[in-house]
């Protein structure tokens, strides 16, 4: 199944509203008949979620999921959806990780998801009318540092699962690290650095998800403009 085909497919089945009302069309499922039903929508929904923010930042094509239409919380803790144990989840209001180090590793695949998209659309708009030479008065200028932030706040309260470099066999932890790290603009040897440390660290570099190619491609560009300015001095 394409992609496309399963958005759409989704909100059909109104997994994008799992913790609101569908006011726009009425759901081709009914209600979850418990929590745990309703976890395995939220979970469906947000792999669905991910997939669309990482393949437009990384093409440029645009989303399409609108945040706005988003109703359904964020996933729980994996140790919650395997017992079955019923957990408050908030909603993607932010790309930081509210609740710290209590939240599962799930929630931050989806906000560095979300980050990825977030600084990659933002590098390529600039808004009209905006004075880019002024770093204290552009809006662009101000939305950049606003992201950087957000990445750095992010990087420190990821959860205890997603750490490095206790973490180098989980792939998800890699993962996540390796995205919020090729986003670090504003440290780009300092970040490069910490992308190829992580790469040094994982077991068999073979086994990587497809998308950690451009964090690779994004730390020798790099390392290449580096050492060309290097060079010239």
């Amino acid at each position: 199944m394409s992609l496309c085909r399963a958005i759409r497919v989704a909100q059909m089945l109104g997994l994008h509203r799992v913790d609101g009302e569908c006011v726009d069309a009425m759901p081709l499922l009914p209600p979850p008949r418990d929590w745990s039903e309703a976890e395995e929508r939220r979970r469906t929904w947000w792999v669905i979620y991910c997939a669309d923010r990482l393949v437009s930042g990384n093409t440029g094509w645009p989303v399409m999921i609108k945040q706005q239409d988003i109703t359904t919380h964020l996933p729980a803790s994996d140790a919650a959806f395997e017992t079955g144990v019923g957990e408050q989840a908030s909603p993607l209001t932010s790309i930081l990780l509210q609740e710290g180090r209590d939240s599962s590793a799930f929630v931050g695949r989806v906000l560095a998801a979300a980050s990825f998209f977030q600084a990659f659309q933002h590098s390529t708009r600039t808004l009209p009318d905006d004075d880019l030479t002024d770093p204290r008065t552009s809006r662009n200028w101000k939305r950049h540092r606003e992201i950087d932030n957000d990445l750095v706040g992010l990087l420190g309260a990821l959860p205890d699962d997603l750490m490095l470099p206790k973490n180098t066999q989980c792939r998800n932890a890699t993962f996540v690290n390796a995205i919020i790290y090729t986003l670090s603009r504003a440290r780009l040897i300092c970040a490069a650095e910490e992308i190829l440390n992580i790469f040094r660290m994982m077991p068999d570099i073979t086994q990587t998800h497809p998308m950690l190619t451009f964090p690779m491609y994004t730390a020798s560009l790099v390392f290449l403009e580096n050492w060309d300015t290097s060079a010239q001095d």
